[in-house]
């Protein structure tokens, strides 16, 4: 029952008059937009997903008032089934609808006619669609695999062939608690120990150099991963809670913001508090976003309890204004069958909108490959543990866990053009007592069209690391500019503020920490007002 004191005209939605019969921009009782200039702009209700649904609701009324109900239903069916994407914008919708019309009733019929003036009439013009499918282009460098043993003692680098890498292997005989994350061009490595401390890793592939730090002594976390332009890494705590905690080293000093993790529902500004906690995460190329999976808790109609995983996208960055976002969240499925969890959600290398997941249901797992934009699901493997999907830099294939008997293994699928469809019978063993694979390459790429933020191109060097008295910075450099070296601690606080000259040509500069506590700090050169690079450093004065 819908009361006229709630809602003026008597119904929740009116799509012949979207307005309701109520005041101006007054949401609580109804009031929608019903032409595009009147469309809401604000960051509510995820930038007005259901408010300004007024506009195309009111462009069927039009539609279906002119060639009939039948008609239209059946044109706005094909348009959403057909080509509509998740992406779609309003003048992608008014394309769907007239390339509907014509694929039903024929160019330059009644209907496409009517297609097109009803669109029109709600201020939405235009005859060509956007494409959603965009790719990034592939990391030119080498490729190699992250991994830890089946017991998650230590982390392995090899290359694709299963042969170590030259430098350090392992590269930490420490316990792992949470499969390790790695930065784009994989210099780059966060992961959590067993002592529940965030630890990081730097790799110089230049000279074939490793060093690890502690960047978090506080003995409270549980996972954390790593942004693919290395400037932003999301923890999450030990007391299980549904936060997401991201800390930003982009700017002089390191800053932080926490985001709650909520389900969404139907209804503007309506969310409910059934996420428990998060578990894997995983940033989106970006560094926009982030990909989560998160245990659920609902009481079912007898008053038990029931949980499920499910998997959600919660925008923690704004690019274009260099801030934290406002932590809009998105699910991958806005409902799931009774018994089934969906978790380990990992992206694509070069789709942000393709990404491969596990479906669970009656203690199987199973590997699905997803298109975010077509909603094309696909059956990649069925297993008998959970997958722990890894995409090749090519997004070619997948690495994933397997197990023979009570050992583990990584196993390796080929991928079809679309990169979710599997290759029939390619699914082979790539290396056995292994599991948690991360596939990388060490090349670099621009990841952004926000080239302000960091010259993609260059890397400085930082040695010796851990450090005593003095800090080398090595640095190639083009021209002469001027620059300054911060050194803060991980807790953003600034301790040293040096400028420098740059020349043409290779560049070191020492940078005295004699005197200065122990323990990891940051190092940050900053050229022309851009971020070239920011690396950790372990200080240990004797």
């Amino acid at each position: 029952m819908v009361k006229p004191a709630a809602f003026p005209s008597g119904a929740l939605r009116s799509m012949s008059n979207p307005h309701n019969g109520a005041p101006t921009g007054n949401f609580a009782k109804g009031w929608q937009p019903k032409h595009y200039d009147e469309r809401y702009k604000g960051n509510e209700d995820n930038g007005g997903v259901h408010i300004n649904s007024g506009i195309p609701n009111h462009a069927f009324f039009l539609f279906a008032t002119a060639v009939g109900k039948d008609k239209a239903e059946r044109v706005f069916y094909r348009a959403l089934t057909t080509y509509l994407t998740k992406s779609s914008r309003f003048m992608d919708a008014r394309v769907a609808v007239v390339k509907a019309a014509t694929d039903i009733h024929g160019a330059n019929s009644t209907e496409v006619n009517a297609a097109k003036k009803a669109f029109s009439d709600v201020g939405i013009f235009g005859d060509n669609e956007n494409d959603y499918e965009t790719e990034t282009p592939q990391n030119p460098g080498q490729e190699f695999v992250l991994f830890t043993d089946e017991n998650n003692d230590g982390l392995f680098i090899t290359n694709n062939a299963g042969q170590p890498v030259s430098f350090g292997n392992p590269l930490t005989t420490r316990s792992i608690l949470s499969k390790p994350s790695i930065s784009d061009d994989g210099t780059e490595i966060v992961y959590v120990g067993t002592d529940n401390k965030i630890y990081y890793i730097n790799i110089n592939w230049n000279t074939n150099q490793k060093s690890e730090t502690v960047l978090s002594n506080n003995p409270v976390w549980r996972n954390a991963v790593i942004s693919k332009d290395g400037l932003k890494i999301a923890a999450l705590l030990e007391d299980s809670d549904n936060f997401i905690y991201v800390f930003d080293f982009s700017g002089s000093t390191v800053t932080s913001a926490e985001f709650e993790l909520y389900n969404p529902t139907f209804t503007s500004g309506v969310v409910t508090s059934d996420v428990k906690y998060a578990d894997v995460m995983e940033f989106d190329i970006t560094g926009e976003y982030i990909m989560y999976d998160a245990v659920n808790e609902i009481l079912s109609t007898s008053g038990s309890k029931i949980s499920y995983w499910d998997i959600g996208f919660v925008k923690v960055w704004n690019n274009t204004s260099k801030t934290f976002a406002l932590g809009e969240v998105e699910k991958l499925f806005s409902a799931l069958p009774k018994d089934v969890s969906v978790t380990n959600p990992t992206f694509s290398k070069n789709s942000p909108y393709i990404v491969a997941f596990d479906y669970i249901e009656e203690d199987v797992s199973y590997l699905l490959g997803a298109n975010l934009e077509t909603n094309d699901i696909v059956l990649v493997f069925e297993n008998e543990v959970l997958n722990y999907p890894t995409y090749s830099p090519k997004d070619n294939q997948i690495k994933f866990d397997n197990v023979s008997g009570f050992e583990y293994r990584i196993r390796r699928v080929n991928l079809q053009s679309d990169k979710i469809s599997p290759v029939a019978n390619s699914a082979v063993v790539w290396l056995e007592g292994y599991h948690w694979a991360t596939w990388f390459s060490n090349g670099k790429r621009v990841l952004t069209d926000n080239e302000e933020v960091l010259a993609q191109d260059k890397h400085m060097f930082l040695f010796p690391n851990p450090a005593y008295e003095n800090i080398t910075l090595q640095f190639e450099n083009t021209g002469h500019q001027k620059g300054t070296i911060i050194v803060s601690s991980v807790t953003g606080a600034k301790v040293i503020e040096q400028a420098t000259t740059l020349s043409d040509g290779k560049n070191e500069i020492i940078i005295p920490v004699q005197g200065m506590t122990n323990g990891s700090y940051f190092v940050k050169l900053i050229v022309e007002n851009k971020i070239v690079d920011t690396r950790l450093v372990q200080i240990m004065n004797k």
